[in-house]
């Protein structure tokens, strides 16, 4: 009904300054820049997550009208969009909802004296703007890097490991500190409580779901075990791991 009503009338709302839409193409073009340069050009990004999250595993779940791969090549742009960010939300990364923004931020504050006043106006008054920090904000609160780096010990190249996690715990700082830089806030949702309180709330009770999810992982791919029984124990950890987050792809 809101949607409904607020595009049944006249739009009187104020355009977007066109020197805010500048700085967003701006913005906009750096946070690719740095995503493309981690997830497609780094080699060893590929491998890290293959290992570190449960994307072969999620294949298997039959949920989807389609496989998680266009074709059996082993590549990100053959992966599907869902299964892609379904993995990272199981991982706890969260990565597709907000890499690349704390780099962008930066970059663009460094050549703006005035760059972050602006960035707060369009915050306060452009809803576009809000909505897609707001949206940062609850992708960011909801991983848990502690989690996260407990899916880098999947990884069998520990030093590989290590150097991805670390420029995704970088990452990750960098844009929280953006976020609530540009909010004005000393913390993730500070305006939103109850989203807040909810995610806190719910985390503990899914962390546990994670550890049982890695332990069945490190078996299944060690041939530890009866494969169907460790790969139906895996699926059942997923399904588990989806409903505390809220989150699937």
């Amino acid at each position: 009904l809101n949607a409904v009503l607020r595009t049944s009338f006249p739009d009187d709302a104020a355009r977007p300054d066109a020197a805010w839409v500048a700085a967003l193409d701006g913005l906009a073009a750096a946070a690719r820049r740095h995503y493309r340069a981690f997830v497609y050009d780094d080699p060893d990004f590929l491998p890290y997550f293959e290992q570190a999250t449960c994307i072969g595993e999620i294949a298997e779940l039959k949920i989807g009208s389609r496989p998680a791969r266009r074709s059996a090549a082993r590549s990100i742009e053959e992966l599907r969009a869902i299964p892609w960010v379904f993995s990272w939300m199981q991982s706890r990364h969260t990565l597709p909802g907000w890499f690349g923004i704390g780099s962008a931020v930066n970059e663009f504050l460094a050549a703006r004296p005035d760059g972050l006043a602006m960035l707060r106006e369009m915050y306060r008054t452009w809803p576009f703007w809000t909505t897609l920090i707001d949206n940062a904000q609850m992708i960011l609160a909801k991983a848990d890097l502690v989690i996260a780096r407990l899916y880098a010990d999947l990884v069998p190249d520990q030093a590989l490991a290590g150097r991805v996690f670390d420029r995704i715990a970088a990452e990750y700082r960098a844009t929280v500190d953006a976020v609530c830089r540009i909010a004005e806030q000393g913390s993730l949702l500070e305006r939103s409580p109850i989203l807040k309180t909810s995610i806190e709330r719910r985390n503990p009770y899914v962390d546990p779901l994670s550890i049982i999810q890695l332990v069945l992982l490190k078996r299944l791919r060690a041939g530890e075990g009866p494969r169907e029984e460790l790969v139906n124990g895996v699926l059942e950890s997923i399904n588990g791991v989806a409903s505390g987050l809220k989150n699937t792809g």
